[in-house]
């Protein structure tokens, strides 16, 4: 059960990581964005 809680808790840190990479990079191009407007 350790394991599979351990499994779970690295995936979501994992899938929360990669969001908030993705979120962090959409917010960088919007401001390119701006700047080039």
């Amino acid at each position: 059960m350790n394991q599979f809680i351990q499994f779970v808790s690295a995936l979501a840190v994992s899938t929360l990581t990669e969001s908030f990479k993705a979120w962090l990079s959409d917010k960088r191009s919007s401001k390119k964005h701006k700047k080039c407007h």
